[in-house]
């Protein structure tokens, strides 16, 4: 019998051939896309999150303001936006990843010139494991990219 997780394994791996011949960008920008904008950088906030708190949403079900596209997970549905982003940093910390590291990344990201491929390498380091635990604990790649 196939588990959640091997499933995801396995879609996530799929996806990934897709780009094997591809470059850094392209491969961030098509499966990691914005996810990084759930992470702050040295100066400032996660810009979803803070966008998030600004607007009054943060105890709020993402079901609750209309957010249930059909890539929506029925995980992601029924938290809020508290309780996905405790999902997040608990993630983190399962995978003893440093949130100083991160932070350092997406900063760098931010502040990369157009033709410096290094910082989506870093980012991409530092995040896909995040976000391929994310995966297998349920979250769709929507959930987590969009």
């Amino acid at each position: 019998m196939q588990t959640l997780e091997t499933t995801i394994n396995e879609e996530i791996a799929e996806e990934l051939r897709k780009y094997t011949d591809s470059s850094i960008t392209v491969k961030y920008n098509h499966v990691l896309n914005n996810f990084h904008m759930h992470f702050p950088s040295d100066e400032e906030e996660a810009f979803y999150r803070a966008t998030q708190r600004k607007i009054g949403w943060w105890n709020k079900t993402f079901e609750e303001i209309g957010a249930n596209r059909d890539e929506t997970s029925d995980l992601k549905k029924n938290q809020t936006r508290e309780q996905f982003y405790q999902t997040i940093d608990n993630t983190i910390a399962e995978l003893g990843i440093s949130m100083n590291k991160i932070k350092s990344d997406v900063s760098q990201f931010y502040e990369r010139k157009e033709e410096e491929l290094q910082p989506y390498q870093n980012l991409w380091n530092a995040l896909f494991p995040i976000y391929t635990r994310l995966r297998e604990k349920g979250y769709s790649k929507w959930d987590l990219i969009g």
